[in-house]
């Protein structure tokens, strides 16, 4: 499963997007609202102080060493070292803009 999938999923577990909802933003080539620290970081908000969690999932993160007890692959990519992560993640009513992000 990738981590695309694995957020949406836990997306719809949590209640922030219904499983039609992840279909209309499949469909129109959105991504899903819901987002760990860094992901909103890297569109330009910061996590409310004081925020908990919506949902922790466990994630694929690319090694950046070799350590072997690291998984082989990711079922995502099916090469390369990957390790899995647990990560928390968090909608949008609970972060806000601190900075404008040019792509």
């Amino acid at each position: 499963m990738s981590n695309q999938e694995i957020i949406k999923q836990a997306a719809i577990n949590a209640g922030v997007i219904t499983e039609a909802q992840a279909s209309e933003f499949a469909t129109a080539g959105k991504e899903i609202p819901f987002h760990s620290y860094k992901g909103w970081k890297a569109r330009g908000f910061k996590v409310k102080e004081g925020e908990e969690p919506t949902a922790t999932v466990t994630l694929w993160q690319r090694s950046r060493n070799g350590n072997p007890e690291m998984e082989t692959a990711s079922p995502d990519t099916g090469s390369g070292k990957f390790y899995r992560h647990k990560t928390p993640l968090y909608t949008a009513s609970q972060v806000e803009r601190y900075m404008e992000v040019t792509p």
